[in-house]
């Protein structure tokens, strides 16, 4: 999946929240690694353990925060601290301990993660997401002027390297219905041939997983456009958009129909799929 940039960020928190990651897969940021990279609690299922694990040469610090992002239409993460009711929130419901660790190279940790929801709870999908914050291993800034300004730009930058990973609870049985619609294939800023939808969805549950796309030519075999992976959405409509994996040998899509699946996220053939859309390509 793809890195997002932060914005909207409060000034308080402007050295604390700059890089945003959504995984799907054990996958290492910096110099920490965090297994799972997705925790979703349900009524029957309160308690969840997070593994962090260090990867640099020296000792580091992290510290975790419960945090809330509010998702815009075109699917960019932004931290905020006013998340309405409306919203679900889960950050004040959430109990995690250790909040702060200090790791030796090559060696993990364990978070305990507790859901404690108030009895009269509304029904729905709730979340949050933990976020980890790596502290300076430089020494506290004296207001001496430091070397072509090193120092201060080494803090910086250490403060602004963080992870997070979504919280999902499942309160109830919240359900979600989705569907896609304006399904077209664009070239991106970056000069990839992508795919651009609409998702939508109704209902309390926030739809989660992922997206399969194939071309069928004219009088031709199905080709497949490949995946995008662990695809969520927090919102009644949002944007979603990512470059096909183009097979060897094809650099373009014309004379066929284009066919996109939103299907349960899991690796194997029995993903269940949640809506599609197609499209012909002249």
């Amino acid at each position: 999946m793809r890195s997002q940039l932060c914005t909207g960020v409060r000034k308080p928190r402007r050295l604390l929240l700059c890089i945003f990651v959504l995984l799907a897969a054990r996958t290492g940021f910096s110099s920490i690694q965090v297994f799972p990279t997705r925790i979703e609690l349900s009524d029957e299922q309160r308690v969840a353990n997070i593994s962090v694990r260090h990867r640099g040469n020296q000792p580091g610090q992290y510290r975790i925060d419960a945090v809330f992002y509010r998702m815009t239409p075109d699917g960019t993460m932004a931290v905020v601290e006013d998340a309405k009711p409306e919203e679900r929130p889960l950050s004040k419901f959430l109990r995690f301990s250790p909040r702060q660790t200090t790791l030796p190279p090559n060696l993990e940790q364990v978070i305990r993660v507790i859901v404690a929801p108030p009895k009269d709870l509304p029904e729905g999908d709730y979340r949050a997401h933990l976020h980890f914050v790596p502290g300076s291993e430089a020494e506290p800034d004296t207001g001496a002027a430091a070397p072509s300004g090193k120092k201060k730009i080494r803090i910086a930058l250490d403060a602004k390297l963080a992870l997070a990973i979504p919280v999902i609870f499942h309160h109830g049985s919240p359900l979600s219905k989705t569907s896609l619609t304006g399904l077209k294939a664009i070239t991106n800023a970056d000069k990839q041939l992508a795919f651009w939808v609409e998702l939508n969805s109704e209902g309390k549950g926030y739809p989660y997983g992922d997206f399969y796309s194939v071309f069928t030519p004219k009088g031709g075999a199905p080709v497949e456009l490949g995946w995008a992976r662990g695809v969520a959405s927090y919102l009644p409509k949002r944007v979603v958009s990512f470059p096909f994996a183009m097979p060897a040998g094809m650099t373009t899509l014309a004379h066929g129909k284009l066919r996109l699946e939103f299907r349960e996220h899991r690796n194997d053939n029995e993903a269940k799929v949640f809506s599609f859309a197609e499209t012909e390509i002249p």
